[in-house]
């Protein structure tokens, strides 16, 4: 009897000694490492739902962008089902196959004499957990049209995503990852004054988004 209340004893010591040993890990990991966390990445996979995302990208640049120009360039590169003519500078259309309709919109010179390109979904995209999404097609999608405007020679990049999180926390905590990286519950914002491809920049917000609130 009394053995057996030993072997017990030692069962519940080694899961409470396994469970404080998981926390500090956790804690440590947390202070120094972003990239590569398996412990974090497993529970987003079992999250029983998907976050969904709306997704803009603004895009700087000294020449003007010629709506024309662009809506041409697009109809080349991609079949489209929705096709919407221009109206105020802007123009909605939908890749077939793709669920989320995308917008394009083109503003005047800022005080800083920089014309505004923006691309952004009219709607959600689930992100991505296994396997690629239609936010991961939403954003190689965003990068193929910003290949096509290489000409415009963009000044700077700022990339925002808003995100349906059903997560049982507050949205007031903001992490300032880097100088240009703010990330919250349900917003990740990224900026770059030297313009870069937007595909790299989105995966490093949502490493980091999974990495603070998971």
């Amino acid at each position: 009897m009394i053995e057996q209340i030993i072997i017990w004893l030692k069962y519940i010591l080694i899961i409470i000694g396994g469970y404080f040993v998981s926390i500090i890990l956790k804690h440590i990991l947390d202070k120094n490492i972003t990239r590569f966390r398996i412990d974090n990445y497993l529970l987003y996979l079992l999250m029983t739902k998907t976050p969904t995302a709306s997704t803009k990208i603004i895009l700087k640049s000294k020449k003007r962008p010629e709506v024309k120009e662009i809506k041409k360039e697009i109809e080349k590169e991609f079949r489209l089902e929705r096709n919407e003519s221009i109206k105020n500078n802007s123009f909605l259309f939908k890749i077939r196959n793709h669920p989320t309709p995308m917008k394009i919109i083109v503003i005047e010179p800022d005080e800083n004499k920089l014309f505004t390109t923006t691309l952004e979904t009219f709607g959600e995209d689930k992100l991505p957990k296994l396997f690629k999404s239609s936010f991961s097609n939403t954003i190689n999608y965003f990068e193929k049209i910003n290949k096509k405007l290489s000409n415009l020679e963009f000044k700077s990049i700022n990339v925002l995503i808003n995100i349906s999180c059903y997560l049982d926390k507050e949205d007031k905590i903001v992490y300032n990852c880097d100088k240009n990286i703010s990330i919250g519950l349900k917003t990740i914002s990224c900026s770059s004054k030297d313009f870069t491809d937007i595909e790299p920049l989105v995966k490093k917000c949502l490493r980091i988004w999974r990495n603070k609130f998971l």
